[in-house]
């Protein structure tokens, strides 16, 4: 028969009860009613107290049968309840010894699980209070070492491990043989940002044909894993909370591409990696070796290096505010959105000794997918301008001839004898319908936020 042990709370707890339940009788074999009756109040007030406490949040792994030997969680039994419950773990419940394996060493009367790497391990829990929360099994090969010391790396993410009673997990290939610990947790986070550790740990005897050793692996402390709370670094999810991302917290697993590691690799949301390393960091030694000084340059007659330009402020070539195709404020912003690029011929940069940019390669219009494509014109030339911004003609009247093979000659930047363009036409000017779908973004930017 399985032996139940019982926490220094429990027990305090089962003290109070007995001397309100005394104090009762006392006051029943009086004369004076009205004390039984305040006796009885009493008694229901601290059993509220109580009753919570009792009940508070309890789980623990059965299958592999862990180190305390009981295969079966129930309320009252002391691994059944949070970490917090140990001795000494009344803080951060990630800081204590118990935190690690609830037991410090293995138990003579448990079995040792035989397990294959590259193989499958079937796991089994309960929960008699079932808290939203996530679980996690790491693997430790320090098996002779304190708890404080031993260091692990994770092989499975077990998300919402209240909604299953029972997973089977891939043991990774690249795990050496050996004896090794296979520690449980469930970090629930019913009473967020507070999160409640449950934790078991099974030995076991690793079978692998891998070459490695467990000094090759990448493991650490597990004490520092894992954030206090809700609000520490990365913190955890508040299931509750609807605007909250549902990510879970912890380190990258050991293989990546197996058990949900996905879940907490490098990158994600939650992930914990950045937490690795000691519990007490050891400084190290100052350097003996004398440091070597560094080379003197030899002298250059000219810099070797060009100095880095000061940034540019992009702006449009003129205000074409006066026609009504264009938004001129929208014009404003597109070209300082696009920094030290500055796109000719639409923009131009305040360092550029003159209004126009140095020569690009002629843009080539072409109608939005949206807009119909306009008529062609009927002049058999369209040559540049000429005028006020659009003096260079190595720009312009390339672009124009290639605008003109489009179907339009737009104006002001080319001009032609006869025009017969369509309706159209503002459509064809690359700017224009870059300023129109900026604006065009903007308002569906607008909509979304206002839904």
């Amino acid at each position: 028969m399985e032996s139940v042990k019982f926490s220094p709370l429990h027990r305090q707890q089962t003290l109070a009860q007995a001397w309100i339940t005394a104090e009762i009788g006392a006051a029943a074999g009086g004369r004076h009613f009205h004390l039984v009756m305040s006796g009885f109040a009493l008694l229901s007030c601290v059993m509220f107290l109580v009753a919570p406490r009792l009940c508070w949040g309890h789980g623990k792994l059965t299958r592999p049968t862990p180190r305390d030997g009981i295969s079966a969680g129930r309320a009252g039994l002391d691994e059944n309840n949070p970490v917090s419950f140990e001795p000494g773990c009344s803080g951060p419940m990630n800081k204590c010894d118990a935190f690690v394996c609830r037991e410090a060493s293995p138990n003579s009367n448990v079995p040792t699980t035989q397990v294959t790497a590259g193989g499958s391990l079937q796991l089994g829990w309960t929960f008699t209070a079932f808290h939203v929360g996530d679980c996690a099994v790491y693997i430790s090969y320090d098996v002779d070492l304190p708890r404080s010391q031993q260091k692990y790396v994770k092989i499975a993410n077990l998300p919402d491990c209240k909604s299953y009673a029972s997973r089977s997990i891939q043991i990774p290939a690249g795990l050496p043989a050996g004896r090794a610990i296979l520690r449980w947790d469930w970090a629930a986070l019913h009473i967020w940002p507070t999160v409640e550790f449950y934790v078991q740990c099974v030995d076991i005897q690793i079978s692998s044909s891998s070459t490695s050793s467990p000094a090759e692996l990448n493991s650490y402390p597990i004490k520092n894993v894992y954030p206090d709370d809700g609000n520490d670094g990365v913190g955890y999810r508040n299931a509750f909370s609807g605007s909250m991302a549902q990510d879970m917290t912890g380190p990258s697993c050991f293989d990546g591409s197996i058990n949900q590691c996905a879940l907490t690799a490098p990158g994600t949301l939650r992930n914990t990696d950045s937490r690795r390393g000691s519990p007490v960091p050891v400084p190290a030694p100052s350097p003996t070796t004398t440091p070597t000084p560094a080379p003197v340059p030899a002298p250059s007659p000219s810099p070797t290096t060009t100095p880095t330009p000061a940034p540019v402020a992009c702006t449009p070539i003129g205000d074409c505010g006066a026609f009504s195709w264009c938004d001129q404020p929208l014009y404003e912003q597109w070209c300082a959105s696009q920094g030290n690029t500055c796109p000719a011929p639409f923009c131009k940069g305040s360092s550029s000794p003159s209004p126009a940019p140095a020569p690009a390669p002629a843009p080539s219009p072409a109608p939005t997918t949206s807009l119909p494509v306009p008529s062609p014109v009927s002049s058999s030339s369209c040559r540049a301008s000429l005028t006020g911004f659009y003096m260079d003609a190595s720009i312009w009247e390339p672009w124009c001839a290639s605008a003109f093979t489009a179907g339009s000659c737009p104006s002001p930047m080319c001009t032609q004898g006869t025009s017969l363009l369509s309706k159209a036409r503002r459509h064809n000017f690359l700017g224009t319908a870059l300023l129109q779908s900026g604006a065009d973004v903007e308002r569906a930017m607008t909509n979304e936020d206002e839904l």
